[in-house]
């Protein structure tokens, strides 16, 4: 399958067909993560994802809604998180300071040390969307209260040393926490960098 940020052009579209050696068909042609309706995937349909770019985006002056977001978290993990070791799905959604919302999952693989946290998959799109974090929802999906790892919790230091983390309890309101809590006294590497005259 070919992802695109807009539709193709004709002359892309016959590029991409001679490259796979067959004609290919639009499934979608709004920017869209989830253009891939009606997709099935061990017997069950993927629910459509909007753009990383455009989630939950608030009308001008409102704020998001820390439970809908958290459901969105909820709802992204149980869909697209890959995990046939543990299975353990867990969603994030990092807001961004202009008012985005950026969705990631955990992913595993059959070695464990190359597995991937909801957190750090999310907050790595936020940046390669050239997008600043400002908080995140995290949603453990079958473990309410469920917190970031502790490599998590490092990453989110350096990242979201301010913002707030919004945990899932399931049935009862988000838990609200933050970076100072989760890891107290973070190392932020500041003592690393040294200016050009004293090296």
């Amino acid at each position: 399958g070919v992802l695109t940020h807009r539709p193709m052009s004709e002359s892309e579209h016959a590029l991409v067909s001679e490259a796979l050696g067959h004609p290919i068909q639009n499934v979608a042609d709004a920017p869209e993560v989830g253009g891939f309706q009606g997709v099935v995937v061990q017997g069950r349909a993927l629910p459509p994802l909007r753009s990383p770019v455009e989630l939950e985006a608030p009308a001008p002056g409102e704020q998001p809604s820390p439970a809908g977001l958290m459901e969105h978290a909820r709802n992204v993990a149980q869909a697209r998180a890959r995990v046939p070791h543990s299975d353990f799905p867990v969603g994030c959604v990092v807001t961004t300071t202009d008012g985005h919302a950026v969705a990631g999952v955990n992913v595993e693989f059959d070695d464990w040390t190359r597995g991937l946290c909801a957190e750090r998959s999310a907050l790595a799109l936020t940046l390669a969307y050239g997008l600043s974090p400002a908080a995140l929802f995290v949603s453990c999906v079958k473990v309410p209260g469920g917190t970031p790892c502790g490599a998590c919790r490092q990453v989110i230091a350096e990242l979201v040393p301010n913002g707030p983390i919004w945990i899932d309890r399931h049935e009862t309101p988000p838990l609200r926490t933050s970076t100072q809590a989760l890891l107290p006294d973070a190392f932020v590497g500041a003592s690393l960098r040294h200016p050009t005259a004293d090296r």
